[in-house]
């Protein structure tokens, strides 16, 4: 609190407020806990780089066969997602491919905004600031204070949230800063959607027909407007959240990008399945999705098996558990009839995926702005 003077204050002990475009929200006392951690974490980068040289030595064995999995997989977690949001019932509306120019002229109207949620793809805000900064009503909430896939940690500890960072960014590619709300105070995907429903209740009007658009990172953005469909809660009976459907093509090819990718179908996957994160009915979710989940899963289960004896002994419960995750599998979920063992299976796939992926945050961030 010391350190980000005017956010927050403090009643009775227990709770944190913090104030943020004009009104007072919520948390508790754990965030500020873990935004000191995050503070300390980023000043310790900056005196100690970490190199990743022990970490890559063990990706590196299956490095080839990672990028060749998660090759042209991108395009699933980015196809368009509509969600219609009715008295607190989900379901999910057919989409349809547009340009960029067509998808700008739908969506500039009083009552929409686009959430931007915190990341560690600066280049990815420059991207759709360029796209948004001539929109006449269409305005943008950049949420974060930092935490797991923040850019860096550097900004952190040099007292600018993720979110200032990002507004920073939006003004610097043209978009002018009354359209731009600030959340500077998220530290994972849960509170990006409390905080930004407080934001968004200060500023709907009662006669806005209102579409909330999600975007983080390309990979992330599937599981992200599935989060908000489930946790965003405004004070209005009736309306939509859409996924922000554009990145820059054949930018997203680095390891890092390739291993986001594959963990984001084990994460999507074992959310749906083990926790109360993302809508529960499996019906919300397209095939194209669980299509390629499956694939994606399976046919890294046949690479890792063609690897040399020891990858193969090191990995073979993992290699075990992406064989269940099936067709079969899918339609058990599907069905809402899937067992313990199959919730038990995608959460050890998804911890494989995390196990390499969430280390290389420490050293990745997409360039410089």
């Amino acid at each position: 609190m010391q350190q980000f003077p005017g956010y927050f204050l403090i009643s009775s002990g227990k709770e944190l407020y913090h104030i943020v475009n004009g009104g007072m929200h919520i948390a508790d006392l754990q965030t500020a806990k873990t935004m000191n951690n995050l503070i300390q974490e980023g000043k310790h980068l900056q005196d100690f780089p970490v190199e990743n040289k022990a970490i890559s030595d063990e990706i590196n064995k299956i490095k080839d066969l990672l990028m060749q999995v998660a090759d042209d997989e991108l395009r699933t977690l980015t196809q368009p997602l509509s969600l219609q949001i009715t008295n607190n019932n989900v379901s999910l509306n057919t989409s349809q491919e547009m340009s960029e120019k067509q998808w700008l002229e739908q969506h500039d109207k009083p009552g929409n905004y686009l959430v931007l949620n915190g990341n560690n793809d600066e280049t990815y805000v420059s991207f759709i600031a360029q796209r948004v900064k001539n929109s006449a009503y269409l305005k943008i909430i950049t949420s974060g204070f930092g935490g797991h896939g923040t850019t860096d940690r550097h900004t952190i500890s040099t007292n600018q949230t993720e979110a200032d960072r990002f507004k920073d960014i939006l003004m610097s590619n043209g978009v002018a800063e009354e359209k731009i709300l600030v959340d500077p105070w998220s530290t994972n995907s849960g509170q990006n959607a409390i905080n930004v429903a407080g934001i968004l209740n200060d500023q709907i009007q009662a006669e806005d027909k209102v579409t909330i658009i999600i975007a983080g990172t390309p990979a992330a953005v599937f599981r992200q407007t599935y989060t908000y469909a489930k946790q965003l809660d405004i004070a209005a009976d009736s309306y939509q959240i859409e996924s922000f459907p554009f990145s820059e093509k054949g930018a997203y090819i680095t390891l890092p990008d390739k291993l986001a990718i594959l963990r984001e179908f084990s994460t999507t996957l074992h959310y749906l399945m083990n926790t109360d994160y993302l809508p529960a009915d499996a019906q919300l979710y397209p095939d194209s999705f669980f299509d390629s989940a499956v694939d994606t899963i399976q046919t890294m289960a046949k690479g890792l098996k063609k690897k040399d004896t020891e990858v193969i002994e090191k990995y073979q419960s993992v290699i075990d558990a992406m064989e269940s995750i099936s067709a079969e599998m899918i339609s058990r979920l599907k069905n809402n009839n899937h067992t313990t063992e199959d919730k038990n299976n995608i959460r050890m796939v998804d911890q494989f995926f995390r196990g390499l992926f969430n280390p290389l945050e420490m050293t990745f961030a997409r360039g410089s702005v």
